[in-house]
């Protein structure tokens, strides 16, 4: 975002206007991988509604082969009585395809940070509580 004062006019070579980079976060629950759980495609996320259950949200892009050995290296199985347990999760809009998932134990966070500049920064790390 660009902005200058509103009595302030353009002037070539001049420093009047300023530049604010908008940063947006969000963070989640990992839930599910698509892919193994060896090597994750992708990651379904999650964040808990007002009565404490794990609703899923989206899931992320394909990660870096690095990212995914990565999140590989902390992931757990699902236990019995994940959330999730029996759902389906469509492979997008209007598809009557479903995706291949691998429950996860939901004790990870995921947090993406992203700027007007499309800058995107992804923190892995394990929750302290099971609310998100």
């Amino acid at each position: 975002m660009i902005f200058k004062r509103l009595d302030g006019v353009y002037e070539p070579s001049v420093r009047g206007w300023q530049k604010y980079k908008v940063l947006e976060t969000t963070e989640a629950i990992v839930g599910a991988v698509t892919g193994s759980l060896a090597a994750p495609s992708s990651l379904l996320l999650g964040r808990y509604d007002d009565d404490g259950r794990l609703q899923y949200t989206g899931r992320t892009t394909t990660p870096t082969r690095a990212a995914s050995g990565t999140v590989a290296s902390l992931l757990a199985p699902g236990q019995r009585g994940h959330p999730w347990t029996g759902w389906s999760f469509s492979a997008g809009w209007r598809s009557r395809e479903t995706l291949n998932v691998t429950l996860v134990e939901p004790e990870w966070w995921w947090k993406s940070a992203s700027t007007a500049a499309d800058t995107v920064v992804h923190v892995i790390a394990r929750t302290s509580s099971t609310r998100c």
